[in-house]
């Protein structure tokens, strides 16, 4: 029996937002660019496979929502989920330099109940950075053993090139559980998102062994992954990049 997924660990107490969701779905289909999908491997359902992209503000999330929907869950920051915790994230996040706090904010909370609803009905990973890091952990192995991919947009603020930023080396800490509790290997796959060319780009693999447990060879991956990302952006055609933050 396919057992049921919520991105809350109180599933029973929060309304899931399917509906939601669907309309979200449907709006940004109808409103944003149709994205092509480009694999430079074929992507078996019997590996565990993990996809490290660029950022692009709500862009990335949005393409990968509309694109991989019914193959993926993504990570996503634990505040999208709830009501208290949104306005306050949505103004350092989102609004950070805005010149009208007070108004910015009552639009954060009035927008709070229908943002968190849309999240909870999204195929998402909600991402903890306090001792809860454990049930991102755990979600994203249980979405694995479901057969989805997990995509991860893991840049950090600081600017690497024109296409990447650096990236924060967190994710490197899900092939380690995997391995632990399950005994199987990730596979990250570099992948770039480009808005403006309407397409998604996701390269070859490139494997997690329990070896790289040492912190230079997690660095050293995590360099690689980067590295790729970076590749794979140059290699469209021009195109306007859209940095991770672009305040």
């Amino acid at each position: 029996m396919k057992r049921r997924y919520s991105p809350t660990k109180d599933n029973n107490k929060l309304p899931r937002g399917h509906l939601a969701y669907l309309l979200a779905y449907i709006f940004f289909w109808l409103k944003g660019p149709r994205y092509k999908v480009e694999y430079h491997e074929q992507m078996s359902s019997d590996e565990y496979r993990v996809i490290i992209s660029n950022h692009c503000q709500i862009y990335g999330p949005v393409a990968y929502c509309l694109s991989l929907s019914r193959k993926m869950r993504i990570w996503g920051t634990h505040e999208m989920l709830y009501i208290k915790e949104f306005p306050d994230y949505a103004m350092k996040d989102f609004f950070p330099n805005t010149k009208h706090p007070k108004l910015m904010r009552f639009v954060c909370k009035t927008l709070a109940p229908l943002v968190t609803w849309v999240c909870r009905g999204a195929p998402f990973i909600p991402v903890y950075r306090d001792t809860r890091i454990m049930t991102t952990l755990h979600k994203s192995l249980e979405s694995l053993e479901d057969g989805k991919m997990v995509v991860i947009l893991a840049e950090e603020p600081r600017r690497y090139d024109k296409y990447v930023n650096e990236l924060n080396e967190g994710f490197v800490n899900l092939a380690t559980y995997v391995y632990r509790q399950s005994g199987k290997e990730i596979i990250f796959h570099p992948a770039y998102v480009a808005p403006k060319l309407g397409r998604i780009v996701i390269g070859e693999g490139i494997k997690y062994f329990p070896e790289m447990e040492n912190n230079n060879q997690k660095k050293e991956l995590v360099l690689r992954i980067r590295d790729e990302i970076s590749r794979l952006g140059a290699s469209l055609p021009e195109h306007k990049v859209i940095n991770f933050h672009d305040y």
